[in-house]
């Protein structure tokens, strides 16, 4: 069975949250970040700790190119604030 492949756009609470729980559901995760820098640590690890209601250790993969991440995905979350959307 192929994995639903996820392409989460954001490097803050809200994108990692989403991102580890959807890693956790089954689905294959790519996280892009405008501040590759604050992604580094799960970039370096592939892995998001996710703790609270759900638990666990979810598998994600950090690119830096905006085209390479969204291609092929089935679902694009942008979860970055307002100041990030461009009008």
């Amino acid at each position: 069975m192929t994995r639903m492949s996820v392409a989460v756009i954001g490097g803050g609470n809200g994108a990692r949250a989403f991102a580890g729980h959807l890693s956790l559901k089954g689905a294959q995760v790519r996280l892009l970040s405008s501040f590759p820098q604050e992604l580094e640590a799960i970039k370096r690890s592939g892995t998001i700790n996710v703790t609270g209601v759900v638990n666990g250790e979810g598998k994600v993969k950090v690119y830096d190119d905006n085209f390479e991440a969204i291609s092929d995905a089935r679902l694009i979350l942008v979860v970055v604030p307002a100041f990030a959307h461009d009008l």
